[in-house]
């Protein structure tokens, strides 16, 4: 069973296998391609059709035809009889090349079908259908020109000729790429016939330009003659010229050498007087150079004694600086000892004024304790007396009033005892708020006194900048004074006038820079004490104390009493002079501790 089941799949198998080899044969032999040089022309149907490609053709209906696309080449000759005659009758045998081509469009194909039929591949067939035209177009063209003018214009009569072509050759599809005339000639006369007009007409042409050119040769050969002959008599002047010049020249020779003579005579004398001034030229040059020996010399040896002068000199200038610069250091480290020394001995007054201000502080804590208890004790007794006295009242007013009713009595020691209460609770809350002021004074006092420290140790830091600042610009001060007097010997107080000038000038920047301190004051509070006076000369002592904290809470101040005794001016008695018209203003640079706080109380804050 299994092999009679694969009997008919093997042969249905073989049965598409050679339906698909009958269709590709099939479709191979209808299948007509073109190749790219060419197109396909199918006829046989109602219209032609043209194909650039392939296409399937049944060729029981229809036909196919070729037509090449190539360039073909035409080759046209016309001589002897059959050459062109031209404008001036003359004959001219040409030989011309026509390179046409089919453009590869389906009208011009089947114009050029329609014109040559199944011939369009072989070119002697397209010269065969275009030959007459193009004859008949270059006869046209060169009856328009002359001869000459043809050898001359050859590109303009083929331009001619191929617009004259173009349209003739587009009715029978063909496209006129280019014409090129190979060959361009007059035709011999023993081709043309004497019977002929035109030939006629260029054989008497012919032989008149040929007898003008006979004539016009026999003329140049006489002129010729005529011109040898004349160059002949000048050759026989020019020979008699030349004797004559020849004799005048030896003539001229003669006395030339006479002169010659006479002048070599003077030359010999000249001679001998130019050996003589050159004999001695040498001899002043000689002189001249052992005194320029001499002279170099000298200056050889003042340059080695001017040499030994600047090296002794260099070397006492590099002693002295030497000196100089161990002066100098020397100067630094005694006065960085003094820095030093004065640092510590800065650092060991401020320690003493932190352990006085903390023992003062102490005190005054302990002080104002003691009178807060003894104001306490004191209001407490304040109270009992009142409290006695107004028993020892009541204990009156009841035994005299024995007989007032008690209903009266009654309510008025009520009422008593209500307002005895009251002046109590009032004692007792005006006392509280004493304390709580008192404390609060205190704080604001002891604030007040902490920030006043640190800006006090804030200024004594940056008085000690400044100092080192002064102390740097007194150096250059001091530097820029010694280079000027070694120069100039200026007096020396106008230099410290230069100096002070200098330093004022750049003064604004460096006070600016100095009171920065003072700007982290956030607010100033003055504490009127009791004790203290008033009226105008306490507020003006205020305003006083006010600048004078912002001046040392800066360094500011001792910069400007350096500048000022820099500059030769008494800073004590300046001092003196503006504290008259500021009241409480010190100048004087000292930090003063206040001496005791007994008779502090609640007072004016002012910002």
């Amino acid at each position: 069973m299994e092999g009679l089941s694969a009997v008919p799949f093997f042969g249905i198998i073989a049965v598409i296998a050679a339906f698909f080899l009958i269709m590709f044969f099939t479709y191979k032999a209808l299948y007509k391609k073109a190749p790219a040089d060419a197109a396909l022309v199918i006829s046989g149907g109602k219209n032609k059709t043209v194909v650039f490609g392939g296409k399937i053709v049944n060729p029981l209906t229809k036909a196919t035809q070729l037509v090449s696309l190539n360039t073909m080449q035409l080759l046209v000759q016309r001589t002897g009889p059959d050459a062109l005659i031209t404008k001036d009758s003359l004959r001219v045998d040409i030989e011309a090349q026509f390179y046409v081509k089919i453009e590869p469009n389906a009208q011009d194909v089947l114009n050029a079908v329609a014109s040559l039929g199944d011939k369009t591949l072989e070119p002697n067939n397209v010269k065969a259908l275009l030959e007459g035209k193009l004859v008949g177009i270059l006869r046209s063209v060169a009856a328009t020109m002359e001869l000459q003018e043809l050898h001359e214009k050859r590109q303009d009569f083929s331009d001619q000729v191929r617009e004259s072509c173009k349209d003739d050759l587009e009715q029978n599809g063909f496209q006129l790429e280019s014409v090129a005339v190979t060959n361009l000639d007059q035709t011999p006369l023993d081709q043309l016939d004497e019977n002929n007009r035109f030939d006629v007409v260029a054989i008497q042409t012919i032989n008149q330009e040929v007898q003008e050119r006979q004539t016009r040769t026999e003329r140049i050969k006489h002129e010729n003659r005529v011109k040898q002959e004349e160059d002949k008599l000048r050759a026989d002047l020019a020979i008699k010229q030349q004797e004559e010049a020849t004799e005048t020249e030896s003539l001229e020779v003669e006395k030339r050498l006479a002169f010659a003579q006479e002048l070599q005579r003077k030359e010999v004398a000249t001679n001998k007087v130019e050996q003589e001034r050159v004999v001695k030229e040498a001899e002043l040059q000689q002189q001249q150079a052992l005194e320029e020996a001499r002279i170099r010399q000298e200056e050889a040896v003042q340059s080695s004694q001017i040499q030994q002068k600047q090296r002794v000199e260099t070397a006492r200038i590099d002693q002295e600086r030497q000196v100089q610069e161990a002066e100098i250091e020397q100067g630094r480290t005694v006065e960085e000892a003094r820095v030093r020394q004065q640092q510590a001995i800065e650092e060991a007054n401020i320690a003493r004024r932190i352990v006085l201000v903390e023992r003062n502080r102490e005190e005054k804590e302990a002080q104002a304790a003691s009178e807060i208890q003894v104001a306490v004790k004191e209001k407490e007794r304040e109270i009992a007396s009142t409290d006695r006295l107004a028993a020892t009242a009541e204990r009156t007013r009841s035994e005299a009033q024995v007989l007032t009713v008690e209903a009266i009595e009654e309510a008025e020691r009520n009422s008593r005892i209500a307002l005895i209460k009251a002046e109590q609770e009032a004692d007792e809350e005006r006392i509280s708020k004493e304390r709580l002021a008192n404390a609060e004074a205190y704080a604001v006092i002891e604030a007040a006194k902490a920030e006043r420290e640190a800006a006090v140790l804030r200024a004594e830091a940056q008085k000690t900048l400044a100092e080192a600042l002064l102390v740097e610009a007194k150096a250059k001060a001091e530097g820029e004074e010694a280079l000027i007097e070694a120069k100039n010997s200026a007096d020396q107080r106008i230099l410290n006038n230069e100096a002070l000038l200098k330093l004022i000038q750049s003064l604004p920047e460096v006070t600016g820079e100095l009171m920065k301190p003072a700007e982290q004051i956030e607010s100033i509070r003055i504490l009127d004490l009791g004790g203290n006076g008033a009226g105008n000369g306490a507020s003006g002592g205020n305003v006083g104390k006010i600048f004078g904290s912002i001046l040392q809470a800066g360094a500011a101040l001792p910069m400007l009493k350096e500048v000022l005794n820099f500059g030769g001016i008494d800073t004590q008695d300046l001092a003196k002079t503006v504290s008259q018209y500021v009241p409480g203003l010190d100048l004087t640079g000292k930090t003063e501790v206040p001496e005791s706080t007994d008779q502090e109380s609640t007072g004016q804050d002012s910002t």
